[in-house]
């Protein structure tokens, strides 16, 4: 019995053996295929390598359809946060040194070093602005090697990647200006193509945000203080970036509400101007108005109930081209005058009281005549209830009296020095005295005479336009010369 009992378990053992040997025989290429990702994982690619040519050619097929999921594996392991860079970089070389296809490295460690090369930049960022000194460095080391694997045309356009969303973070008030440029020059130093010239744009951009958002403060500051021809002024000079939404928003709104708010709170003042008889500042604010709204507020029964009748003549004369010209054409001199005029169109106005009995007369002149010794006028007056056109004529000064320095060109000669000594009645322009030289012939009055008694004449009325001299005279373009005439 003993010994049937040895033989049982004898045989008992041998099969053991038996099964044991086949599952080796079995589970052995499984083993050696573990341990050549073992190598990947490792980052050893040399081992790795080893591994691979000790599988036979059955086996190297299955490890390079295990290679793509492999990578897929350690890009996400990466991911996660699991391995570092300088791990997985590791890793994909060995897949390299064992990739029949070639393609395992270049389809996914590409996008692993564009990350990588972002997230070191932004570390270095972060660790200087915290001034972890330790940190920077660190990851400065890394970032070399990193810039060893990244080509020049991804480097470029993480680089440009970056800036926008540093731009887009400071638009959203997410990080200061000074916080934006510092990370622009940053990478300043990495770049010397595209990303170079676009840091420059960035700053550029940076620095027009900076400016139009200090505008929106000064226009809610001038809104606040009531100033909403200024607040509005201020808001339109600029156009925020369209990605900038807060302030793209914040310029409309508070653009819509100064208008609006004006248009009431300057109609009102208006109103008190004219009641109170403060009439400068009443044309003052009518011409802003006008500018402002333009036809959306009526001025036309603020300037009846503060303009006086010869006001209202002026302003239709000077605004009626068509009326001014036929005013000309019935002079005995209208010809000549005529033809001046459309040389020198009238787009200018002075008013002076040449007679004063308290209502100035109107000169219109062409303002490329400023300048010259004498400005051609054509002078009007308000008589008898309308405006009267009186004459044309070159003005070299106003008198304090009923003079002027001047001559009609009725009284005019060809060529030579003259001057005129010219008065105005309140209808008619009358030559008191004439002098002119032709060469080295002189005039009084028409009357060739002698350089003395030209030169005594000329004296005469000199010394009459300096001793009742009015200085300069103020003028305004014609555009302007509604507000003008209803200053006076």
């Amino acid at each position: 019995m003993k010994k049937t009992w040895r033989n049982i378990i004898i045989v008992f053992w041998i099969l053991i053996a038996l099964e044991g040997t086949a599952a080796f025989i079995v589970l052995n290429p499984y083993f050696k295929i573990q341990r050549l990702f073992e190598g990947v994982e490792a980052g050893n690619w040399q081992v790795t390598q080893e591994n691979y040519d000790n599988l036979n050619y059955s086996q190297q097929q299955k490890v390079q359809g295990y290679l793509d999921d492999y990578a897929i594996h350690l890009c996400e392991q990466y991911l996660k946060e699991k391995v570092t860079y300088e791990q997985i970089a590791a890793s994909f070389d060995a897949i390299n040194s064992i990739d029949e296809t070639g393609k395992i490295m270049i389809t996914y460690m590409p996008d692993v070093t564009y990350n990588e090369f972002k997230k070191d930049i932004k570390g270095i960022e972060d660790a200087n602005r915290a001034f972890d000194s330790n940190k920077a460095f660190e990851l400065s080391k890394q970032l070399r090697a990193v810039r060893l694997r990244i080509d020049n045309t991804s480097k470029e356009q993480a680089l440009m990647e970056m800036l926008n969303e540093t731009y887009v973070k400071y638009l959203n008030e997410e990080m200061t200006s000074e916080q934006a440029l510092a990370f622009a020059e940053t990478l300043a130093g990495m770049s010397y193509t595209d990303a170079a010239e676009y840091i420059t744009v960035i700053s550029n951009n940076i620095a027009c945000v900076e400016e139009y958002r200090q505008i929106y403060a000064d226009a809610q500051a001038a809104f606040d203080d009531e100033d909403y021809f200024k607040a509005i002024e201020l808001l339109e000079l600029a156009t925020p970036d369209s990605h900038d939404t807060k302030y793209l928003a914040s310029f409309e709104n508070l653009h819509e509400e100064a208008y609006s708010t004006g248009k009431t709170y300057y109609t009102d003042l208006l109103n008190e101007y004219v009641q109170t008889g403060m009439k400068v500042e009443a044309v003052s604010l009518m011409e802003k108005i006008s500018e402002c709204y333009g036809d959306e507020i009526d001025l036309t029964s603020v300037k009846q109930d503060m303009a006086d009748e010869w006001q209202l003549a002026y302003i239709d004369r000077m605004l009626d081209e068509e009326a001014r010209k036929n005013n000309l054409s019935g002079f005995e001199t209208g010809r000549y005058i005529l033809e001046r005029y459309d040389r020198l169109k009238p787009d200018s106005v002075v008013l002076h009281d040449i007679d004063g009995n308290g209502i100035p007369e109107m000169f219109l002149f062409s303002s490329k005549d400023v300048g010259n010794d004498y400005i051609g006028c054509y002078i009007y007056t308000y008589r008898e209830g309308e405006c009267k056109f009186v004459n044309y004529v070159n003005v070299k000064s106003f008198c304090r009296d009923s003079y002027l320095i001047g001559y009609p060109i009725a009284f005019s000669r060809d060529g030579g020095d003259e001057d005129s000594l010219v008065q105005y009645d309140g209808a008619n322009l009358t030559q008191i005295s004439y002098v002119q030289k032709i060469g080295e012939t002189y005039y009084v009055n028409g009357e060739e005479t002698d350089d003395v008694d030209y030169l005594s004449e000329r004296t005469t009325i000199l010394a009459h336009a300096d001793a009742y001299n009015v200085g300069n005279s103020k003028s305004a373009s014609i555009e302007e010369g509604e507000g003008f005439i209803l200053a006076y």
